[in-house]
């Protein structure tokens, strides 16, 4: 698999297991065709690649497979109108232009769009650590800090908060991984936690025990 840095390797096991429509956003267009190549060669020629770009020269990189989509990723409207070209996305990888608008609203949009079993991957997060891209350490608005409530969120189930409610990244995301540049968000049906015992028990049950005990 061809990855632009060491951090890929970390995620190339969630990867590998997408295998059919794919979403990449990006800003350059001098590393756009590379970008979607890429991924057309590692998905192989069954896939179909929905590349958004802000710059309309770069719909002259589509080819069979390769579906270039120009508009802005930070306009909410646009991101919404991709329903039209697929319903649901297998995998949605945020490499457009890294400000924190930009991050936060992609997600927010395509998230809810990715296809159950879904990977959401967005890349260069160390912007959210450089002022001229709106962030900065621990700048509050910038996609680290936003990724940090996603974790919270995320345990929502455990909170004894009510500031703190299940909502749908609770129910929806599965796994929420850190690597060095890389969030990779998995997307999968999430029930509330229960809590069961099984076995033989070395010593009597209490009532509360026995409630969750399970003999079969």
């Amino acid at each position: 698999m061809l990855f632009r840095s060491g951090a890929y390797f970390g995620v190339e096991q969630v990867v590998s297991r997408i295998e059919k429509t794919s979403l990449e956003t990006e800003d350059r267009d001098d590393i756009a065709a590379y970008a979607l190549q890429m991924w057309k060669q590692y998905f192989g020629e069954g896939a179909q690649i929905y590349g958004v770009d802000i710059d309309p020269r770069t719909a002259a990189l589509a080819e069979e497979g390769v579906n270039i989509l120009i508009g802005d990723q930070q306009d909410r409207a646009f991101l919404r109108s991709l329903e039209r070209a697929a319903p649901a996305f297998d995998i949605v990888i945020d490499d457009g232009g890294h400000t924190m608008q930009q991050q936060i609203t992609t997600f927010e949009e395509m998230f809810p769009r990715l296809a159950e079993g879904g990977v959401y991957l967005a890349e260069d997060l160390m912007t959210s650590y450089w002022p001229p891209y709106g962030g900065g350490l621990r700048q509050p608005g910038s996609f680290i800090e936003y990724a940090k409530q996603l974790i919270d969120r995320l345990y929502a189930w455990y909170v004894q908060d009510p500031s703190l409610p299940v909502d749908a990244i609770t129910r929806s995301a599965y796994s929420l991984n850190f690597h060095n540049g890389v969030i990779v968000i998995e997307k999968r049906a999430m029930d509330a936690p229960t809590h069961r015992i099984k076995g033989s028990p070395s010593f009597a049950l209490n009532e509360a025990e026995r409630a969750i005990y399970d003999n079969s």
